[in-house]
């Protein structure tokens, strides 16, 4: 046995002669045992680096595997994170120590229910960082699942278990379906992300149980999902759908209340049926009109054009009887027509008061 030297306080720092004799040699100015000096000051987490320096061994090349390594096998000391044992968040502390260690069973077991982040890092005294460590590789392997992708920041954090106990299958999409609900109503109700749920509404719709309130335009922001059984009390917007209810002339504004739709969508679907030749215009002299009608194909009715308005005024009409047979929806639309006949001179009223007012055509 050779002495190395003695530190400044007092502590005698010796080779070992043979494997573990220096974790059990009585140090003379103490009366204790390097291990019995480790384990209590590790009645606490304690970093590698504190309990080397407790003990006084500054030389960190060999000293970790001489003095803590052996306490670890022994069982008399354990690390506060096995999963990383080379992490520098590493703590050690003694066996009987009460603290849950974070290991992948217990935080498999711990999150058999849904756990918000911040209760996983309070559990298992978990810094951010470190919880990060532990739970991102078990949620890549697919041991535990986000119940909710769109939320940042306290995500609970459970094994396939949504926020409110609700769990995801394809019956209970059905049973939250009875009335028309959008995607985004649906992700909320299941506390899942709109990429997560597409697959479910793609397989529900192909085997027929799901309908699309507007499957002639599947990815509308405005998308409604109704379930087959009860579709039967809902508005299914369709081409078909919207010649069949412009028996008689209805404007844009009709058509999006009946069917229940924004009327910037309900113009997207007019456009496309008008260009087809599916329903058209009762006012072709002017198509940007408010008031404009459209009126099925088959459904015999008198466009509004230059020639109609002048031919139908050659006696004397009255604003109601050009409203009546143009089947002009207001008072406002049928002067915004007016005007340019009145202002060309092609068409004048016959009388000043409103009240006997009548409209001639001058050609």
């Amino acid at each position: 046995m050779y002495k190395l030297f003695s530190t400044q306080i007092k502590r005698e720092v010796w080779f070992p002669e043979k494997e573990e004799s220096h974790l059990y040699r009585i140090d003379r100015n103490t009366d204790k045992s390097k291990a019995d000096e480790i384990i209590a000051f590790c009645s606490v987490p304690r970093s590698g680096a504190d309990i080397l320096e407790q003990v006084g061994i500054k030389t960190r090349v060999w000293a970790g595997k001489a003095y803590i390594q052996p306490l670890l096998d022994r069982g008399l000391i354990k690390r506060t994170m096995p999963m990383f044992p080379q992490s520098s968040s590493q703590r050690f502390v003694v066996a009987d120590y009460d603290m849950v260690i974070p290991t992948e069973e217990a935080l498999i077991e711990y999150c058999s229910e849904p756990r918000y982040k911040v209760d996983i890092e309070k559990h298992f005294s978990l810094s951010q960082f470190q919880r990060q460590q532990h739970i991102n590789p078990l949620i890549e392997r697919g041991l535990i699942d986000k119940t909710n992708l769109r939320q940042r920041g306290n995500n609970l954090t459970g094994r396939r278990m949504p926020r409110k106990r609700i769990v995801l299958t394809r019956d209970g999409i059905l049973e939250f379906c009875k009335t028309p609900k959008t995607r985004n109503e649906i992700a909320e109700q299941m506390q899942i992300s709109k990429e997560y749920l597409k697959p479910h509404l793609d397989a529900l719709i192909a085997d027929g149980k799901l309908l699309m309130t507007m499957p002639d335009k599947p990815k509308c922001v405005d998308q409604q999902f109704v379930s087959a059984e009860d579709v039967a009390d809902t508005k299914i917007l369709s081409a078909e759908k919207i010649a069949e209810f412009c028996d008689t002339p209805k404007s844009r504004r009709e058509i999006a209340k009946h069917f229940g739709i924004r009327n910037y969508i309900a113009q997207r679907y007019i456009n496309d049926m008008v260009a087809e030749g599916k329903i058209k215009t009762t006012m072709p002299l002017n198509p940007d009109c408010k008031n404009q009608g459209f009126v099925h194909p088959d459904i015999d009715i008198v466009q509004l054009t230059e020639a109609s308005m002048l031919e139908f005024c050659k006696t004397p009409r009255t604003l109601a009887d050009i409203r009546e047979y143009f089947s002009l929806n207001s008072k406002p639309g049928t002067w915004h027509i007016l005007n340019p006949f009145i202002k060309d001179g092609r068409i004048k009223h016959t009388h000043i008061s409103t009240k006997f007012r009548k409209f001639v055509t001058m050609i």
